[in-house]
């Protein structure tokens, strides 16, 4: 009989796979890729003040991390993206950059 791996680490590594790269995020976050990585295979969870931290990153509550995988795909779909590259568009049209293209 085996155990449903931890919802935690498979919602991480979805969310993850939303940015340009684990590293990027890492450092983009302030965070130690070696303990990151703990976080993405499940070997570890986040201190609280750490969750809170990835959950802002990727805009979305920390407690929904928790959720089961289905659940939190859907929250992902409907957050805010953000803008990860800075253009003098967005000065110079502000708004719905997206929208506008």
């Amino acid at each position: 009989m085996s155990l449903d791996p931890d919802p935690f680490a498979l919602n991480l590594r979805y969310a993850c796979a939303t940015m340009p790269s684990v590293s990027h995020f890492c450092r983009e976050n302030g965070f130690n890729r070696q303990q990151f990585n703990r976080y993405i295979s499940g070997h570890s969870r986040p201190s609280p003040n750490n969750l809170l931290r990835i959950a802002a990153a990727f805009d979305i509550d920390a407690a929904s991390f928790d959720l089961s995988p289905e659940r939190f795909r859907e929250i992902m779909s409907k957050r805010r993206i953000p803008t990860i590259h800075h253009s003098p568009l967005e000065d110079a049209f502000p708004g719905d950059l997206v929208q506008l293209r």
